[in-house]
């Protein structure tokens, strides 16, 4: 399976919930986790301290050009990638305030946002 993460927050939320929460989804994935692709789309050039396996790739993103990643490219690269499944951890999806959960994964071959 082609996965997507939005890792920025591994950065850009370091030291909060979701900065740790990323953080520790990648290592776990790192650890556990040879059978799918991953795609990482990044902030920072830090990952290379994680020493990433063969299945998962890096995507650099740029902080001040954020909402052209977050609107453009990281949609037309999933397409692109043909990423099954899109998973967001800071609840970047954008859904109405009152629907907003902690953890959203968007499966890209069926259109539809499953949340936990």
């Amino acid at each position: 399976m082609n996965i997507a993460i939005d890792a920025r927050g591994a950065n850009l939320y370091a030291g909060t919930g979701i900065g740790t929460y990323t953080i520790e989804l990648l290592k776990y994935i790192n650890k556990h986790d040879s059978e799918n692709k991953y795609l990482l789309y990044w902030y920072g050039s830090n990952y290379k301290q994680f020493n990433f396996n063969k299945n998962i790739s890096i995507s650099i993103a740029s902080k001040k050009h954020h909402h052209f990643f977050e609107e453009y490219f990281i949609p037309e690269n999933i397409k692109l990638k043909n990423i099954d499944i899109y998973h967001v951890p800071q609840n970047g999806i954008g859904l109405p305030t009152k629907k907003k959960l902690h953890l959203y994964i968007y499966n890209t071959r069926s259109n539809s946002l499953c949340y936990a």
